[in-house]
């Protein structure tokens, strides 16, 4: 193993674990990677932490003493002052539990904790597609969505509980007098795959429903994209609607900070084209016309081991 290579860095999330040592700096070395028990709860998902950082150690044929530090990123909100898990959306447990003190105790190596979305754009703002800017906004579109605001190659953390909860922005009232929905009610790659399956049950001779065989609950957000191709009227309304949310929000965010560039990352990211142009598109339509031409907006360039590089940059430097 490299001699530079002095941190774990550790990533929570709902359906899998991963692990890898590294410098801080871009590298990762010895990595592992499992499924998370979610059924059996934090009790089992730690249980699993402990065992995966041995199994980095022990791969790397090193002790605890040889790494200086523990960085995690988890699946949820957290409290990285006071080293708190706050809650899980995805597995049971985790409510206002210590993480960085139980792990500390279990593993014996100092810990410090992050949110995935905020270790991702970390990444992304010192080692992936936003290094050497020095305001960049990550958002994540996945199952659900999430950012992070890095000012010179920091996170933005306002009162040390967290910020850049850029899914949960208002975007649009159902109707009239409800309450208004999140961009991640309307955008996010769930939405989307749900929205998908009830067009195809309103239309059973659509693309959408003959891309899957007519088996309405294999409907994805990659079975939409795919109905895209063939120009499926329902998906392209989807789409569009989509973009249209996702374009207002990443609008206001630039008008509000201005950042140089904006990453964007997460499974629906990885459409390409077909969502980056007519986004674009959208975004100057709706920026503030004197930011125009101001910024960027470029695919995340880390893939899956992004929320890892976020870790380990935390880890060297000591926390937020």
């Amino acid at each position: 193993m490299s001699s530079m290579a002095k941190y774990l860095g550790i990533e929570i999330g709902g359906t899998k674990l991963q692990a890898a040592l590294g410098n801080g700096e871009g590298t990762l070395e010895h990595l592992q990677r499992v499924p998370a028990e979610a059924r059996g709860g934090r009790e089992a998902i730690c249980r699993q932490i402990v065992e995966l950082s041995h199994t980095v150690l022990q791969s790397a044929g090193i002790s605890k003493s040889n790494v200086e530090r523990i960085g995690i990123g988890f699946g949820g909100p957290v409290d990285p002052a006071a080293g708190l898990v706050c809650t899980s959306h995805q597995v049971e447990g985790w409510d206002n539990f210590p993480l960085v003190s139980w792990l500390e105790e279990h593993v014996g190596i100092p810990v410090v904790l992050g949110n995935d979305s905020d270790m991702a754009g970390l990444a992304e703002a010192n080692v992936g597609a936003g290094r050497g800017k020095s305001r960049v906004v990550y958002m994540n579109i996945g199952s659900g969505i999430g950012g992070a605001i890095v000012i010179d190659g920091r996170v933005y953390m306002s009162q040390g509980a967290g910020a850049s909860e850029i899914g949960h922005l208002r975007i649009r009232p159902s109707h009239h007098g409800a309450p208004w929905q999140t961009l991640e009610d309307v955008a996010s790659g769930w939405n989307l795959a749900t929205a998908a399956k009830r067009a195809a049950e309103r239309d059973p001779e659509s693309q959408l429903a003959k891309l899957v065989n007519g088996e309405l609950s294999r409907i994805t957000t990659h079975t939409l994209i795919k109905a895209l191709d063939v120009r499926d009227q329902a998906a392209v309304e989807i789409w569009l609607r989509a973009i249209e949310y996702l374009g207002v929000a990443i609008a206001n965010v630039i008008t509000l900070l201005r950042p140089e560039i904006f990453v964007l990352g997460g499974g629906v990211s990885l459409a390409g084209d077909i969502l980056f142009e007519p986004l674009k598109r959208e975004v100057a339509k709706q920026v503030f016309a004197p930011f125009a031409g101001s910024y960027v907006i470029v695919p995340a360039a880390l893939g899956e081991d992004v929320v890892l590089h976020g870790a380990l940059k935390l880890a060297r430097d000591g926390g937020a």
